[in-house]
């Protein structure tokens, strides 16, 4: 059974980019973050891609992403897998 981590989700800090919202969160001795689908982390139209690219900014900065905004879901109906 794994342990629980200590994440941070980034709609606290949508004053700045991710990838500098999760130094924050790391510098804070998170082990995480949820990625908020919401400009500028992640805008919830841009797509599948745009949510890889926001998870390898995230594990660039040495956290792991714990969950994407709950409201993404229109992957789908964009036609993308």
């Amino acid at each position: 059974m794994n342990c629980p981590v200590l994440a941070f989700c980034s709609i606290s800090a949508l004053d700045r980019p991710l990838a500098a919202a999760a130094v924050m969160a790391r510098a804070a001795g998170c082990e995480a973050l949820e990625v908020t689908a919401r400009p500028p982390h992640l805008d919830p139209e841009a797509g599948v891609a745009a949510a890889r690219e926001a998870g390898r900014a995230v594990r660039a900065e040495g956290l792991e992403v714990v969950a994407y905004g709950s409201y993404l879901g229109r992957f789908g109906i964009l036609g993308e897998e």
